[in-house]
């Protein structure tokens, strides 16, 4: 048993004695590196005062060339402009003297050798002024005479010896002092040799561990990556499911649509009427979620890129105060817009967008009082409120309002009003154009959305279209001629069904060339056209129709039918006389439009 004891104390002491033998020796080895740093320092530091003496001396001398090189210009020549390198040149060269005997205070010698220097410089620039002199009062050949006959040369040589044998010297000091800092950064090295050599240990161990941790991760991160490649490509296909079925998805519900308000204008008895009525209203309701659901999914997928202009904002705020006062009439709400001066550098298609939304969702939440849009300058931006009176949002719902499908209910008994997507779509949109979009709400008392937009250079006025010669036709009657355009052709039988039965004389094509061999047949130019944006065709509908009123040779009002709410606008904004209308068309204000193009209303 002491046997034992005895072996463990002295294990246990030899361990003790070991490890107090390397933090000795570690101490050792830090103290050793400590003093040859501190020694690099120095040298270090001694080396870089030589540097500065001998970049003073060479500042001397440069001096002094400028005042030398000034002087022989001016002797030459006479001009004034040759005296500024010696003016710069004198007016520098007793502060880097000055700067000079302070760099050298510490060295007797070289102290003694610029007591000289100073000497010999005073005397030249004695001479360089007579010289000057000379030239000023007496000509030029005075001063070269007095230049050959004086000690000029001379003297500025025994100048520049001068300042050579003080930079010599330096020159000698930083080469002695690199040696010592070579020497100290030799020592230096095996020091660091040494602590990296117990170091090595160390970190080979923790090195070891991190492996293995690191491994673990590895593994974790690689089990993440498949998860989040399986959710992107689930995201992906169905963004790419969506994208493709805007078309197919619109197309029956246009149809339907037309062929409910054709049904809507014949005579119906009072139980048939009420199933049509409630059959609108629910292919409204359709129509409006599978427009928002679409536009969400155009937007994620990539299909919708921003496309920037300075867009003037007077006829935008006009445009919004047509589409909803008769909205806000009805729910007998104030609607305040403000028309503005000011310009915005943004995409004024996908900013309509915007505002529509947020001003459709202040008039729905607004029971009583007003709803607003106004825009204003602040520095290099326009910002543009829509404030309403309506009902408030709680505070701890402002963040989950840009979420698709949220809705906020004031009491359980409140209907589900619209689909939550509006909001949803205002904050993609602003995303995409980069946009800052804010927020201010108090319950009861209504909210405030601001968006800042980045403002136009100037202010701008809105562009005029280019305008054809009036048409030299008889006037038009309510009911009128019309040429509708359209690739399929059930929706294009729904149209022209629809617009028969609302009193129209319609031919209808399927084509681009087909509507051109119509029109050429037809002998009376169409009153207006009608045509769907994407014909799958070489044009699309408003390149055919600035082609057939260039045929007519005259401004034919239009009308574009698009199933692309977002990307449409922007390539009509250039034809005068033509308004976009998105798929599913709302029948009775396509109805009204066409009646006010026939009577010469609308533009």
């Amino acid at each position: 048993m002491r046997v034992g004891s005895a072996a463990f104390t002295g294990f246990g002491k030899r361990n003790a004695a070991s490890v107090i033998a390397s933090v000795g020796l570690l101490a050792l080895v830090l103290w050793m590196a400590h003093l040859s740093l501190r020694e690099v320092r120095a040298t270090s530091e001694l080396s870089d005062h030589t540097q500065e003496v001998r970049l003073a001396l060479d500042a001397v001398s440069e001096s002094m060339l400028k005042m030398e090189t000034g002087q022989r210009g001016f002797l030459l020549t006479g001009r004034e402009a040759y005296l500024e390198p010696y003016n710069t040149g004198a007016a520098a060269l007793d502060g880097e003297l000055q700067r000079l005997g302070r760099l050298i205070a510490d060295d007797p010698q070289q102290t003694e050798r610029l007591r000289g220097a100073r000497e010999l410089i005073a005397e030249r620039r004695v001479q360089l002024r007579h010289a000057l002199r000379l030239r000023q009062n007496s000509g030029m050949d005075a001063a070269i005479d007095f230049l050959q006959a004086g000690p000029g040369i001379a003297t500025m040589n025994r100048v520049f010896s001068s300042l050579a044998a003080m930079s010599a010297e330096e020159t000698r000091l930083l080469t002695r002092r690199k040696q010592q800092e070579q020497a100290s950064l030799q020592r230096n090295f095996y020091l660091i040799v040494t602590l990296c050599a117990v170091a090595a240990a160390l970190v080979l161990t923790m090195l070891l561990r991190v492996q293995r941790e690191m491994a673990a991760r590895a593994e974790s991160v690689r089990r993440l990556d498949e998860v989040n490649a399986s959710l992107a490509e689930s995201t992906a296909s169905k963004t790419r499911f969506l994208s493709a079925a805007s078309h197919d998805l619109r197309q029956p519900l246009h149809s339907l649509s037309l062929l409910n308000a054709a049904l809507r204008g014949q005579q119906l008895s009072a139980p048939a009427l009420a199933i049509v009525e409630a059959q609108r209203d629910s292919l409204e309701a359709m129509s409006s979620l599978v427009n928002r659901l679409l536009n969400i999914s155009m937007i994620e997928s990539g299909v919708i890129q921003p496309y920037l202009e300075d867009v003037p904002l007077t006829g935008l705020l006009a445009a919004l105060e047509m589409e909803f006062r008769p909205q806000a009439r009805a729910k007998q709400l104030q609607l305040d817009i403000e028309l503005s001066n000011e310009a915005a550098r943004t995409d004024p298609t996908l900013l309509r967008e915007i505002v529509q939304n947020l001003v459709e969702n202040a008039i729905r939440y607004t029971n009583r009082g007003r709803v607003s849009v106004r825009a204003r300058r602040e520095a290099d931006a326009v910002i543009l409120e829509v404030a309403d009176t309506g009902r408030g949002i709680p505070e701890d719902q402002l963040e989950r309002i840009f979420e698709e499908f949220h809705q906020i209910r004031h009491g359980a008994e409140q209907a589900r009003d619209g689909f939550g997507l509006g909001l949803s779509i205002v904050s993609r949109l602003t995303k995409l154009l980069d946009l800052p979009i804010g927020v201010s709400s108090r319950l009861g008392e209504g909210t405030t959305f601001t968006l800042k937009l980045v403002a136009a250079v100037s202010r701008l006025q809105p562009v005029k279209s280019k305008s054809f010669p009036a048409p030299v036709t008889p006037s038009i009657a309510r009911s009128g001629r019309i040429l509708l355009v359209d690739d399929e052709a059930s929706v294009r039988d729904a149209t022209a069904l629809f617009l028969q039965m609302d009193g129209h004389e319609v031919k209808s094509a399927g084509s681009p060339e087909e509507a051109l061999r119509v029109i050429e047949q037809w002998e009376q130019s169409p009153d207006v056209i009608v045509s769907d944006f994407q014909l799958n065709a070489a044009l699309n509908g408003a390149e055919l129709i600035e082609q057939l009123r260039q045929l007519r040779n005259f401004e034919i009002p239009a009308v574009v039918l698009s199933g692309d709410t977002m990307k449409v606008t922007p390539r009509c904004a250039s034809i005068a006389a033509c308004r976009v209308f998105h798929k599913p068309v709302d029948a009775e204000e396509l109805s009204a439009h066409i009646r006010k193009l026939l009577d010469g209303v609308a533009a």
